[in-house]
């Protein structure tokens, strides 16, 4: 017999309280040094020394403990038996995100078996997202989460103001630090020629926000949403050039 897929529609505004409310109660240590400014590849580490050793991911699990959103794709979701979609707050037929859940009592990834810190499991480790399978053990957001989660020690103030520095003189193209979807405008259209009943069709338009990296707000899109859906994380982390062209990709299909 099929195992059914269970979805729970969150509106965005719940789904927010409720991740506020876990990471109260799980707060762990503050980072000191923000995520979104630490890479994921082991590679581009920058502020952790070559000699340490790279975490075994079994006895940490600090990441999933730590990620409070893990978003996936579409086709991700297919083998997904239980996920949550985030809806726009006023017209909660409009997912703007597909998530993992996260548990009532830790905040943590629902799929997180084990103890964190001593042996940890995935429960759907073959059918991860890639959000999931692109993070790499041993880079710094890697360590970072480690840090946040007491398995490694903090980072003294000088080696905290160092890797500031570093992370200072670090030249890359300004990219997207968080993307936005918002209910634009709600109304009907209406068209005598179709049957009784059917003449009223109520339309949406949504839009995509960008907030940069200096903190500026730019408008990305405007679309109608019987007609075009977009995950919020989708945009996160390019361009504008990189989003723009997506967006238009998307379009011309």
């Amino acid at each position: 017999m099929e195992t059914l897929v269970q979805i729970t529609k969150l509106p965005k505004a719940e789904y927010y309280e409720k991740l506020s409310g876990r990471a109260a109660a799980n707060p762990g240590i503050t980072p000191q040094i923000p995520l979104r400014q630490l890479s994921k590849y082991a590679s581009e580490r920058s502020i952790t020394e070559a000699s340490v050793p790279i975490p075994d991911c079994i006895t940490c699990g600090a990441c999933c403990m730590y990620s409070r959103i893990i978003p996936m794709n579409r086709a991700e979701s297919e083998p997904i038996k239980e996920f949550w979609d985030i809806t726009l707050d006023g017209a909660e037929d409009v997912v703007v995100e597909r998530v993992f859940p996260v548990d009532s009592e830790g905040g943590h990834c629902i799929n997180l078996g084990g103890t964190v810190g001593q042996e940890v499991a995935c429960r759907i480790y073959p059918d991860r997202p890639h959000v999931c399978r692109d993070f790499e053990p041993g880079s710094d957001r890697c360590h970072a989460y480690r840090r946040m989660a007491g398995i490694e020690p903090p980072l003294t103030d000088t080696q905290a103001v160092d890797a500031l520095h570093k992370i200072s003189l670090r030249e890359e193209p300004e990219q997207i630090c968080e993307i936005s979807i918002e209910l634009e405008s709600s109304g009907f259209s209406f068209d005598s020629r179709a049957p009784e009943g059917e003449q009223f069709t109520q339309l949406k338009t949504a839009k995509i926000q960008a907030r940069m990296q200096d903190g500026t707000f730019v408008d990305l899109h405007s679309y109608d949403t019987s007609t075009e859906e977009w995950f919020e994380h989708e945009l996160e982390r390019c361009t504008l050039d990189e989003a723009r062209a997506l967006i238009k990709k998307t379009k011309s299909r």
